[in-house]
């Protein structure tokens, strides 16, 4: 590292740094901030990941040291990055870098405590990473991004419940951020979330992702509308209205919950885009049926009728859902393409093959060419029966059915899947191409695959270290 410094000579350079247990990474990273090279850096990542448990002995006081050493002016500095570098309640130095950072313009400041929140280096930022270890000063916080009015990246994570009263906030507090292309906000649901995720107007267009843990239902419910509320409508009569959805359910062996969402619109052209939305729940609580007011909740804050492709993901079969999903998919006439993925699935391919009532929506628009059943009359379908494309990845094949006595839940899928391609075939629903993909113990069965449907995509399991 010490030839590298000498190469870089008089050119702007980047350093990366973890600190935590070597003294030699704490000689360059010294001389690197020091007044010999500080002034051509361009981006400094300092990070330490060590617990504040185990800070004593000589390497903390190595950490001190470069913490200390973070006086000198640094003019062509553009980013900035200290992950860790603070312990306990410990605070980054006032006068840090000698205050001047006329260039900063992306700033992350994660695992801390403390931090100089009027600081005059912290404005006109593009980009804000800060992660909390404690209570979040949310007025602080909220006068902190509106110095910096063309944020384009906000990203905000908690490691702990705010505790106490909560803050009292001026009339003003609402912060405009009509330049930010991305939120992203981690955090409990608590007093603290709803009060942020209020207090900020951005456009439409942003992509924003939340990822929530703990707290019971009842909290969660209030910050629904709150976040489908970033996606923004042209009428706010309406509800967001997505092409592609892709939702994630697993109840885990010890009883735990996790769900996700995430959505993509007509104007995404690829589902493997970063999606405009997304959201996740763990619960942390061990009561199997909690979530299901929050699944319904959410998937009711969508306009489903123009769904086109429907991915689904689950390791742990979760059947607390299986109503809200068989209403779910009443609201998809126009699904087209379904991916099932992970071992959880088979419970959804017997949903699949089932048949429903349905009485047929005048406001669903004609798409994909389907025909409209007369408004008044009840018709009784497979569910999705324009499906053409059906995927299914990482799920293993065995035998077994739900409901025989031996049945695991994460063996059968091929004789389920099997199952769902001979009962649509046989009620003139029949799956145009099948596609197979990292399914172990598949390729016994495709032959039996090829005669209910009219493509068969196979792609064998991948072995480990392949």
């Amino acid at each position: 590292m010490n030839e590298m410094l000498a190469r870089s000579k008089q050119a702007p350079f980047t350093l990366v740094a973890c600190i935590a247990h070597d003294h030699k990474v704490y000689d360059v990273a010294l001389k690197a901030i020091g007044p010999e090279h500080i002034w051509r850096m361009k981006g400094i990542h300092l990070i330490d990941r060590t617990p504040s448990r185990i800070q004593g002995g000589p390497l903390g006081s190595r950490r001190i040291e470069v913490l200390a050493s973070l006086k000198q002016p640094a003019p062509m500095l553009e980013s900035l990055t200290l992950e860790g570098i603070t312990k306990s309640d410990e605070a980054l130095p006032q006068d840090i870098f000698a205050l001047t950072l006329p260039r900063l313009r992306c700033f992350s400041f994660l695992d801390f405590r403390t931090m100089v929140w009027e600081a005059s280096y912290l404005c006109n930022l593009t980009d804000l990473e800060l992660g909390f270890q404690a209570n979040v000063p949310l007025s602080k916080l909220l006068a902190l991004l509106k110095k910096s009015p063309t944020l384009e990246n906000l990203k905000i994570s908690r490691r702990s419940h705010s505790v106490g009263t909560p803050e009292a906030h001026p009339p003003d507090r609402g912060v405009i951020l009509l330049s930010l292309e991305t939120l992203y906000y981690s955090g409990p649901p608590d007093p603290t979330c709803i009060d942020f995720l209020a207090s900020l107007t951005i456009p439409s267009a942003a992509q924003v992702h939340f990822s929530f843990w703990g707290g019971e239902v009842e909290k969660m419910l209030p910050i629904i509308p709150l976040v489908t509320a970033f996606l923004g409508t042209k009428d706010p009569r309406t509800r967001p209205s997505p092409s592609r959805i892709l939702l994630g359910c697993d109840q885990f062996p010890d009883g735990s919950v996790c769900v996700g969402l995430k959505t993509w619109f007509k104007e995404d052209s690829s589902s493997s885009r970063q999606p405009p939305f997304s959201i996740a729940w763990n619960p942390h609580n061990f009561m199997p049926i909690a979530h299901v007011p929050f699944v319904q909740q959410l998937l009711g804050s969508f306009d489903l009728r123009t769904v086109t492709h429907l991915m689904l993901e689950s390791q742990y079969p979760d059947s607390a859902i299986y109503d809200t999903l068989k209403d779910m998919f009443r609201s998809m006439p126009v699904v087209r393409e379904i991916t099932l993925n992970g071992y959880g699935i088979v419970p959804l391919l017997g949903i699949l093959e089932t048949m429903h009532v349905v009485r047929p929506d005048p406001e669903i628009p004609d798409i994909g060419g389907q025909v409209r059943v007369a408004e008044s009359s009840l018709f009784f379908p497979v569910f999705f029966p324009g499906l053409a494309y059906l995927t299914v990845v990482a799920a293993p094949f065995d035998r077994g059915r739900p409901g025989d006595r031996d049945w695991d839940p994460l063996l059968g899928v091929g004789n389920a899947l099997l199952s769902l391609v001979q009962k649509r075939s046989a009620m003139g629903a029949r799956i145009r191409t099948l596609s197979i993909t990292e399914c172990c113990g598949s390729e016994a069965m495709a032959d039996s695959f090829r005669e209910h449907v009219e493509i068969l995509l196979h792609r064998r399991h991948r072995l480990a270290g392949a």
